[in-house]
């Protein structure tokens, strides 16, 4: 980010009233982030980028450029616009290896390519393979045995859809760990009969999203204070 930019963010952020630590809650960041954004040490991500400009009633255009087109003279020796010669340098500005950023007729086009989830594929290959195994065990187990007992498979299928949607973002607080102990627990019961004690597995429910939270916060914290 250059310095212009950083001392923009500065005055937006003090126009609006605001000072370095209740902007970094509005962000949910460190005050030590806002801090860097300002001192031009690094760079708001993409999601910060348009939230400040929500935050401060203005525009990508007006939070990055301002309301001023300077002319700076390029090792050609030919002129160009402040805003052309600052789109050149916008994969720094962003740090993110999926946005575009154009400039046409004084206005900044901002394009995120999101990554497929491999949620996407999984869910209806889970669902298919799921359902295939129901019927099949259902067919082969004799006295209806399987049908009885095997519709828990079912519960599975958002959980298949869950762990390549945790492995692409890297996040376990987003695997389907409800389904997951719900399934565990109807399996435990109806093959093998055991209702009591399994049903302590849900308690471990809350336990679960507690310590990913507290992890993830921490993770966050850390890439702010590391930026």
């Amino acid at each position: 980010m250059n310095i212009k930019t950083a001392d923009r963010l500065t005055e937006l952020r003090k126009v609006k009233g605001l000072s370095q630590e209740e902007l970094a809650e509005k962000l949910g960041v460190s005050r030590q982030a806002v801090s860097k954004w300002e001192r031009a040490e690094s760079s708001p991500d993409t999601d910060n980028l348009i939230e400040l400009a929500k935050i401060y009633g203005v525009t990508l255009d007006e939070l990055i450029y301002g309301n001023e087109t300077e002319t700076v003279q390029n090792s050609g020796g030919s002129t160009q616009t402040e805003e052309t010669h600052f789109a050149q340098q916008t994969k720094a500005f962003f740090s993110e290896d999926d946005v575009t950023v154009t400039v046409d007729d004084g206005k900044t086009y901002v394009k995120v390519k999101r990554k497929a989830r491999v949620a996407e594929i999984l869910y209806p290959l889970g669902a298919l393979i799921l359902t295939i195994a129901y019927l099949l065990i259902g067919f082969i187990l004799p006295n209806g045995q399987g049908w009885a007992n095997y519709w828990f498979l079912f519960i599975l299928i958002p959980v298949v859809g869950s762990v390549g949607d945790a492995i692409i973002s890297k996040s376990i607080a987003r695997f389907n760990y409800p389904c997951f102990v719900t399934a565990i627990y109807c399996a435990v019961g109806m093959i093998a009969g055991i209702w009591h004690p399994t049903w302590a597995v849900f308690v471990t429910i809350p336990v679960f999203y507690i310590l990913t939270s507290a992890f993830g916060k921490y993770e966050k914290l850390s890439s702010d204070n590391n930026e």
